[in-house]
């Protein structure tokens, strides 16, 4: 890399840096979300909104500065949480309960002597709830 390349990346301001890193990481979860929900386009989305498709542009590329307003708005049209703060993350993760089952067997190949396979699976089990210390 050239210098001048180098010593740009090396002035940028960390809160540009941490801005864009934010925005990003929103945008991806609306797509994810987009994709969930059967949101198929930015037009879709942009119907349930009540927005042009060009707003919805503007704020999935970048060029307009999404507000707490209109990721609310997101979130409506969506019908769930694009950002939560830290505590409501937890609450909501408390409220779930995991098991962890240990699924043990035997494999035999080619005349070999018997191995263990172990595999771990998740599943979500009402009343059951395993902390992990």
């Amino acid at each position: 890399m050239s210098d001048l390349i180098t010593n740009a990346f090396n002035e940028i301001d960390p809160r540009n840096e941490k801005f864009i890193e934010k925005n990003t990481d929103i945008v991806e979860e609306i797509y994810a979300l987009m994709e969930q929900h059967g949101v198929n386009s930015q037009k879709e989305l942009a119907k349930l909104l009540g927005k042009k498709e060009s707003e919805v542009s503007k704020l999935l590329t970048g060029i307009q500065n999404m507000t707490l307003r209109s990721i609310t708005n997101l979130e409506v049209a969506l019908g769930t949480d694009i950002i939560m703060t830290a505590s409501k993350a937890k609450e909501k993760f408390d409220r779930m309960n995991y098991m962890v089952c240990l699924k043990q067997t035997q494999t035999v190949s080619n005349n070999e002597m018997p191995t263990n396979k172990v595999d771990f699976q998740m599943g979500k089990m009402n009343g059951f709830k395993l902390k992990i210390a």
